[in-house]
C-alpha cells in the first residue's frame, strides 16, 4: 500500500513539474542508506536471533522502515527488526500503520505527531535511527514547543547545542538524537548553519552511518 501511495504521488509530482524527493525517499537511496546503517554491525545481525529497533522520527508512509527489515531478512531470514516512527500527516500516518499490521509489527510503536514540538519517544532510544527529514521548510509552527523545550532540557536535552534560524528546518532536525544515524540531506545545510553543527559536536551529538546528499 505504501509503495503504491508514494508511486502515485511521484507521479504527481512529475506532472506539476515538483521535485519527487519533496515527498518521499527513492527505494534505490533508501537501500544504500540501509547498507551503509547496517555495515558496522554486520557480523552480529547475521546470528540467529537477532533483534534491532530502528526509528524514523519523519516516517511518511513508512518507507524507510519496510525497506530496512527487508534487507535484514535478506540477510537473516531469523532476524527480527522492530520498527518504530512518527508522522506529522494524518494520511501518511494512516498508511504507514496499515503498511505495519501487514508486516506484523506493533502499530502502537507508530505515532502521529509534530516530531519537533512533541516527541512521542522521548524516553525511548534505538540500535538505528535514518530519517530524510523536511527541506527547504521553516520551523515556525514548532517554535514556541521547541524553544520551551530547550529552556528546560538543559545541556542534555536534544536542541542543547542550539537552534538554527527559522528558515532551516532540516538542521533542527539533526539535533535529534539516536543511537546511530542516517540520514539524506541536502547539501545546502552547511552554509546556512554551521554554527549550529559545531556546537552540536561539542555537546556529543555524535551521527554514525551518516548519509549527506547534496
Amino acid at each position: 500500500m505504501g509503495d503504491l501511495y508514494e508511486h502515485l504521488i511521484y507521479k504527481f509530482a512529475e506532472a506539476s513539474n515538483e521535485e519527487a524527493g519533496e515527498h518521499y525517499t527513492p527505494r534505490d537511496a533508501i537501500r544504500l542508506m540501509v547498507d551503509l546503517l547496517f555495515a558496522e554491525e554486520s557480523e552480529a545481525l547475521l546470528e540467529p536471533g537477532a533483534i534491532r529497533t530502528i526509528y524514523d522520527p519523519t516516517a511518511g508512509t513508512g518507507g524507510m522502515l519496510s525497506v530496512a527489515e527487508e534487507r535484514l531478512l535478506e540477510r537473516n531470514r531469523q532476524a527480527r527488526l522492530r520498527l518504530y516512527g512518527q508522522e506529522i500527516n494524518d494520511l501518511s500516518y494512516a498508511i504507514c500503520k496499515s503498511d505495519m499490521i501487514g508486516k506484523g509489527q506493533d502499530v502502537g510503536n507508530i505515532k502521529l505527531g509534530d516530531t519537533l514540538a512533541d516527541d512521542k519517544f522521548f524516553d525511548k532510544t534505538f540500535d538505528f535511527c535514518m530519517s530524510n527529514p523536511p527541506y527547504g521548510v521553516d520551523w515556525k509552527a514548532s517554535k514556541d514547543a521547541v524553544e520551551e523545550e530547550q529552556k528546560k532540557g538543559g545541556p542534555n536535552g536534544r536542541f542543547a547545542p542550539g537552534l538554527p534560524p527559522i528558515s532551516d528546518g532540516q538542521m533542527l532536525f539533526l539535533t535529534h538524537p539516536g543511537l546511530r544515524r542516517s540520514r539524506v540531506t541536502p547539501g545546502s545545510w552547511r552554509t546556512a548553519s554551521s554554527a549550529v553543527l559545531s556546537e552540536r559536536d561539542r555537546h556529543g551529538f555524535q551521527d554514525h552511518g551518516v548519509l549527506y546528499a547534496p
